[in-house]
């Protein structure tokens, strides 16, 4: 399983960092945010980058994507985050609690939380 990078650096990026790291095999190696929105260099212990420094330095070959975004009227956001990482070549990750009762041809899409 690739590393994976999260896209956010909220609430919601947080969250997304935890249960990533203790209830999947993922392991979180770096936060990414629009270039603008860079004011700190690190994040929770984790490195805070630039989204065009991101793809330089996480290729989608040696890592995948998290966009984790707030649910409070960010959906249209949420999706042009999605689509640059697709754009990009990222595979998309998705959790579900391994807790979960879910129907056995349960196909989970991209991105999912």
């Amino acid at each position: 399983m690739k590393p994976l990078i999260i896209f956010g650096s909220a609430e919601m990026a947080m969250l997304a960092r935890y249960y990533f790291e203790n209830d999947t095999a993922y392991r979180v190696e770096a936060f990414t945010v629009d270039d603008a929105y860079v004011n700190q260099p690190s994040l929770a212990g984790l490195p805070l980058i630039a989204w065009s420094e991101a793809l330089k330095r996480y290729s989608p070959d040696t890592h995948d994507m998290h966009v984790a975004l707030s649910y409070r009227g960010l959906n249209k956001l949420r999706q042009e985050k999605f689509e640059a990482a697709k754009a990009a070549g990222y595979h998309l990750a998705s959790y579900v609690c391994s807790k979960s009762a879910v129907w056995p041809d349960l196909a989970i899409g991209e991105n999912c939380f």
